[in-house]
């Protein structure tokens, strides 16, 4: 976000974590690192291609944090072989 954008992120306190996640789309299972959590969402990044675009529907599950949500993919980006994402949850919050 540059310096003269509106923050548009939606409510909650989002935590800055790395921990190590899994994010499903089908049968495909891609590891990826979390960059910051909150009760809506998360931030994702990993080296290479997300196979995945805007608008689609994910399942987050992130072991040591025990969450295991559907999210859609609100944003990605790519640069420098890194790719980043943003997700927002769709469902309500349960212990996985």
């Amino acid at each position: 976000m540059k310096s003269h954008e509106p923050d548009r992120r939606y409510g909650g306190d989002r935590q800055l974590t790395q921990k190590t996640a899994d994010i499903l789309k089908g049968e495909v299972k891609v590891p990826v690192k979390t960059v910051d959590v909150s009760e809506t969402g998360l931030g994702i990044k990993m080296m290479g291609y997300l196979p995945f675009d805007q608008n689609e529907t994910v399942n987050v599950y992130i072991q040591e944090l025990e969450i295991e949500r559907i999210a859609r993919v609100v944003w990605t980006k790519k640069f420098y072989g890194i790719s980043r994402a943003g997700l927002r949850f769709e469902d309500q919050a349960h212990v996985a």
